[in-house]
């Protein structure tokens, strides 16, 4: 009888130890798939975060910087840079306002100079104009009161361009103008003229003063 109930708890024994074997391995491996679980969440988390970066960065920073620089040029007067619009969202409907910005001042300026232009050319047409009239009565009108006031005419050309050839006329009268008030209005005229002008006169005034 004592050996059946010795066997019994031999028995028991391996029984028991083969369950406490079998309860740490459970234990170990409950462990380690939380361990592995762990890890596995942070690096979804750590590849997520990197593409989350990687989408901010091309959908939001990138055109940002593009349309601040942009911007910065059409700040600077530059209207022909072409603005970029790639995307549908608030940044690429700012990005499209201010590319139809840049093309509405593009057009304004563009206007604006042509308009500059178109008056520069008018004006000059005018002052031509003008100076050929003043001076062909100088030439033609007989009466010195007439040629006195063309004489000062003529020298208010003097500061658009025309300095030399009115020096060449008031050179013209004080070498063979014989009316002493044509002279002394030529001679005050001069300094109208600036220094080239004035210079010019008062060569030829001393070479005919000379002769």
């Amino acid at each position: 009888d004592k050996k059946p109930n010795e066997l019994l708890q031999q028995m028991i024994r391996i029984m028991d130890t083969d369950a406490a074997r079998v309860l740490q391995e459970a234990r170990n491996d409950f462990v380690f798939d939380q361990k592995m679980t762990v890890v596995y969440i942070a690096l979804a988390l750590l590849i997520s975060f990197t593409l989350f970066l990687v989408m901010i960065q091309k959908t939001v920073i990138l055109p940002t910087r593009r349309l601040m620089n942009d911007l910065a040029q059409m700040a600077s007067g530059d209207f022909t840079h072409k603005i970029v619009v790639d995307s549908g969202d608030e940044i690429g409907q700012l990005a499209g306002s201010a590319a139809k910005l840049r093309e509405d001042m593009g057009s304004i300026v563009k206007l604006i100079n042509e308009s500059v232009f178109r008056l520069s050319a008018s004006a000059e047409e005018i002052v031509a104009k003008d100076f050929e009239e003043w001076k062909e009565v100088l030439v033609r009108d007989l009466d010195p009161e007439t040629r006195i006031k063309a004489i000062n005419a003529l020298a208010a050309f003097g500061a658009n361009g025309y300095a030399q050839e009115v020096a060449e006329l008031i050179t013209d009268i004080l070498s063979n103008d014989a009316d002493y008030q044509v002279q002394l209005a030529a001679l005050k005229s001069t300094p109208k003229l600036g220094a080239a002008g004035f210079e010019a006169v008062r060569l030829a005034a001393g070479h005919g003063s000379g002769e």
